[in-house]
């Protein structure tokens, strides 16, 4: 078992050491500590790593130069981290890229059959019979000096990683899934997952598909120009403009200030500093609209057929999940079956090691209903 540290790595000397340490070694297990409460991206505040029998805590914060210890991850044959999209997220804001050799061991869980959400805390419970503490959750990890119990506590998400993944690939081998836990941690590894997208924010409120085609055209650019404001004072997007304003901007079109008075999501403050600007976004979502260069189709409420389609999609996902013995939403969730019908076939369930195992059952219940 490895030693458990109290203290952080925060000096030069000591991470430098830290390097040599953890060289030799070509796995690492991974996690961070970050905040996102008053920023659009995360704040970096805490990196973990164990290799072999040691394990450090290292402090992004304090003025370090990191270049090595980072040239060693990216090095690494594998990187071990458990529900690593968030973690990913905000070594993207910090670093620009992420590591490419995700070995996800939530993602290898729920192929063996543990839900698919199993936190950390569960699966030490479930493989090793470990309960770990839960008394640092809510810490404010960017406060300087950490203490012993918080280093403590954030140490352990790396203890046990290498065990459980272990225990973890031997099952996925048994199954014959090992690639398919390859496959589906290395999804994670797209950069594009992490990058802002102004022109897709609007997808985030999900009622804008069912909007009237002309409102759907102002809040699309309302989400697009919050986006851009956002992640240019890095700050929250509903500091900026919360989805409520939005809506209630693109349904009432207010042409004046003194309309936009009459919107109650808007703030005293967004108003004064805002209106006009918002109002000039609205005029030329308006003519982008007239003009035809901006398509949308509303898309209706399900109706029974609708329904009906969407039962028999869900259950033919329930029954390959039975037989995999697997939990249903790891074959394919109800979002990705709405995304489908729409017609988008990017979808992670008609691709890779679904394909065979659902996907093309899916399209072909689809297309049947089509006839």
């Amino acid at each position: 078992m490895a030693n458990i540290p109290d203290s952080l790595i925060d000096t030069q000397s000591a991470l430098n050491e830290v390097c040599e340490t953890i060289a030799p070694h070509k796995t690492f297990c991974l996690d961070t500590e970050f905040m996102r409460v008053r920023t659009y991206s995360p704040q970096l505040a805490l990196i973990q790593i164990a290799a072999g029998e040691h394990i450090f805590c290292i402090d992004p914060v304090a003025d370090l130069d990191l270049s090595r210890f980072w040239e060693l991850v990216f090095a690494a044959d594998r990187i071990i981290m458990h529900s690593a999209k968030q973690d990913f997220e905000a070594l993207y804001y910090y670093l620009g890229k992420v590591p490419d050799n995700l070995f996800d061991t939530q993602i290898a869980a729920s192929l063996c059959g543990h839900p698919a959400q199993i936190g950390y805390a569960g699966l030490c419970q479930a493989l090793l019979g470990i309960e770990l503490p839960k008394s640092q959750t809510r810490s404010d990890w960017l406060q300087r000096p950490l203490t012993s119990a918080q280093i403590v506590y954030a140490a352990e998400d790396v203890a046990h990683l290498q065990e459980m993944s272990d225990l973890l690939e031997e099952e996925l081998t048994k199954l014959d899934r090992l690639d398919w836990a390859a496959e589906d941690s290395g999804i994670l590894c797209d950069i594009q997952l992490y990058a802002p997208d102004a022109d897709s924010a609007w997808q985030r409120i999900k009622s804008i598909p069912f909007m009237q085609p002309a409102d759907q055209a102002r809040a699309v650019a309302l989400a697009r120009w919050r986006e851009d404001r956002a992640v240019k004072l890095d700050k929250p997007r509903n500091w900026i403009l919360t989805d409520a304003a939005i809506k209630e901007l693109a349904a009432n079109n207010p042409g004046d200030a003194q309309s936009m008075k009459r919107c109650e999501e808007i703030p005293p403050a967004t108003l004064r500093k805002q209106g006009e600007r918002l109002i000039d976004l609205l005029s030329k979502a308006n003519q982008r609209y007239s003009d035809g260069d901006y398509q949308a189709v509303q898309q209706q409420q399900p109706d029974e057929a609708y329904k009906k389609l969407i039962k028999q999609l869900a259950g033919i996902v329930k029954s390959c999940a039975d037989q995999l013995n697997i939990p249903a939403e790891v074959v394919a969730s109800k979002r990705e079956l709405n995304a489908i019908i729409q017609g988008d076939m990017t979808q992670r369930s008609l691709n890779g090691w679904r394909k065979t195992k659902i996907g093309e059952q899916l399209l072909a219940e689809i297309n049947k209903q089509k006839c």
